[in-house]
């Protein structure tokens, strides 16, 4: 017999929850949740260095179908919930929500910085929901990103931005590296990236990220 509660196949990892306790988890996040999509909220109108952040969120999350309306608030993730992220257009930039810091290379034989970054409660649903949808476990550790075109042409670029996602939800863990150099993207691809474009919204619109010193060295 199926087991009902078992995780659909390539769906984030979840804990065995009754249906009251799912109920009751996604009436506490309506109750203490602002949705920044939902235009008829009543939250406080955000503040303009919150501006830039609410509207790259709700563009992500759109373009990804992840549910951001009172009606449906996300699924709740799991306590174990966490993420790295490594992001390297030139040099490499780091975010651990294991141990909440980022760390940003600058390059030219300077050493790197390192600040406290902890992202809020609303913001690991919101990219716990976004894995979700794509299907992130279903992605490979190594995964390629191109899809060559009706006559099976696939170019490479350089210099290129390279990604590694670290994921751990209910003990289970699965990273995805990835060398962006192929053209055209994939479907998956491209999905991949607007997870990214998200993770990186939240911290780059950061006050304490933003006075951080840039990266000195160029892409080679």
């Amino acid at each position: 017999m199926t087991d009902r509660n078992a995780p659909r196949h390539g769906s984030l990892p979840t804990p065995r929850r009754g249906r009251a306790t799912r109920k009751n988890e996604a009436k506490k996040f309506v109750n203490r949740t602002a949705f920044p999509c939902d235009s008829a909220h009543d939250a406080d109108e955000p503040e303009e260095a919150e501006g830039a952040l609410t509207m790259n969120y709700c563009a992500v999350v759109i373009a990804l179908g992840v549910a951001v309306s009172v009606g449906q608030p996300p699924e709740q993730p799991p306590p174990d919930f966490a993420f790295k992220f490594d992001f390297r257009p030139c040099m490499t930039n780091t975010l651990d929500t294991y141990r909440h810091i980022y760390t940003r290379e600058l390059g030219l034989g300077e050493p790197s910085i390192s600040i406290p970054v902890a992202l809020t409660t609303e913001q690991m649903t919101a990219v716990h929901a976004a894995l979700g949808s794509i299907r992130f476990f279903d992605y490979p550790t190594r995964f390629a990103g191109g899809k060559p075109t009706a006559t099976g042409e696939l170019m490479a670029v350089m210099p290129y931005t390279s990604y590694r996602l670290e994921v751990r939800s209910a003990g289970a863990v699965h990273t995805v590296s990835w060398d962006d150099r192929a053209r055209p993207h994939s479907d998956e691809a491209n999905r991949l990236l607007k997870v990214f474009e998200l993770i990186n919204a939240f911290v780059n619109e950061r006050p304490d990220v933003k006075r951080l010193p840039v990266s000195r060295a160029g892409c080679e």
